[in-house]
């Protein structure tokens, strides 16, 4: 749910069903966002959001295992949460410290869709050939259960050898059969085929001129939550020597590729043209993606760890509601969650809002749970005097 550095959810969207299972989707753009409110266990609320680290992807560390750390306080940063009961005349009420429990959900896709283009031009040396396609046939045995793989071969005109499949045999047949063949290397117009049949992946985004909000399809949502990752992975010399595609061409690949949230990653082997090189690496750092130099097949499963690594960190934090302490909570009344990243590193700060109401059934329970005693007594005066 897109909304921006601050602000509440627009009507209709507020987090109302108590349902952490059904988050929405990131817009993207901002560097923190609060996906969903899970209150059923009121006052004991359950944040899911996701924060955008502060470099670009290209400039990262590889990301540790999200379930031995925590990839936040690596990068210096923190969360605090507050709640306002109303809008801006309440008074904003923070979680106590220690009072957050913030766990790391996902770094990395759990689905990954890789179009993977294998230059077979015989520009390309024997050698450097043989080992591109040993890491190729790396990452096809690594790919996990339900990673997909499509593949081109570069040889002259761009030929996808086969669409997207998870069948890891047919995927090491296909690469078996890649052979030198070809004069010319077109470098860009390959990798413009590649974010097309990327682009399937994702499914197509359906608008709706009755409504404001995007549909999206059950890939696009998926690829949204931070589930999946689709990506284009180039192993060449880096020459482009008859593209009909232009250097300008090249910068709009880039920019198509950042904006379909499709990184281009490329894998360079035996390199001669260096001004190639820096043409290649300015694409793939636009797009969101790296610059990878003579990859080995023993690295196949790290780069692959690297290839599905997502542009967001996931998280979860749970709390007991300030508001509800502070007594402030009623049945239907809107209640304002304020998320913030602060990074001591940096000095900055990103805030996030993201409005929900108890139902009346959620309250009472609560009330009834916290009042015990008082009910009780209640009920047993009443009986004394009937």
């Amino acid at each position: 749910m897109g909304l921006g550095l601050s602000g509440c959810a627009p009507a209709g969207q507020s987090a109302q069903t108590g349902d952490a299972s059904i988050p929405q989707p990131d817009s993207g753009l901002a560097p923190v966002e609060i996906r969903s409110i899970d209150f059923a266990d009121y006052p004991r609320l359950r944040l899911r959001f996701s924060s955008a680290p502060p470099q670009p992807g290209f400039a990262r560390r590889a990301n540790p295992d999200p379930g031995s750390a925590d990839i936040a306080s690596q990068r210096g940063d923190q969360f605090r949460v507050a709640e306002r009961v109303g809008h801006e005349q309440g008074t904003l009420r923070p979680v106590p410290a220690g009072g957050l429990n913030l766990s790391t959900l996902r770094t990395e896709a759990e689905q990954l869709n890789l179009v993977l283009i294998v230059d077979s031009t015989r520009s390309m040396p024997a050698k450097a050939f043989r080992r591109s396609l040993a890491f190729a046939q790396g990452l096809a045995g690594a790919l996990q259960p339900d990673d997909r793989m499509a593949i081109y071969s570069l040889a002259g005109e761009p030929s996808l050898l086969t669409n997207f499949t998870g069948d890891r045999a047919k995927l090491a047949r296909v690469l078996e059969g890649i052979q030198r063949q070809g004069k010319t290397t077109r470098v860009y117009d390959t990798l413009y085929s590649g974010l097309y049949t990327a682009q399937q992946a994702l499914g197509s985004l359906q608008s709706s001129a009755a409504s404001e909000n995007a549909r999206l399809s059950p890939a696009a949502r998926r690829a949204a939550l931070g589930e999946s990752r689709t990506a284009v992975l180039l192993l060449t010399d880096a020459r482009d020597e008859d593209s009909f595609l232009s250097d300008e061409d090249c910068r709009e690949l880039s920019e198509l590729g950042r904006r379909m949230s499709i990184p281009i990653f490329v894998g360079v082997y035996s390199p001669t043209a260096a001004s190639q090189i820096d043409r290649l690496q300015r694409l793939s750092y636009i797009s969101g993606g790296q610059l990878i130099r003579e990859a080995r097949a023993d690295a196949a499963a790290t780069e692959l760890s690297n290839l599905r690594r997502l542009p967001r960190a996931y998280y979860a934090a749970e709390y007991t509601s300030p508001a509800a302490v502070a007594g402030e909570v009623w049945p239907g009344v809107p209640v304002q969650v304020e998320l913030a990243r602060e990074n001591a590193n940096s000095g900055s700060e990103y805030v996030h809002t993201l409005e929900y109401r108890v139902p009346t059934g959620i309250w009472l329970r609560a009330w009834l749970s916290e009042n015990l005693l008082v009910v009780v007594l209640l009920a047993l005066l009443l009986l004394l005097l009937l």
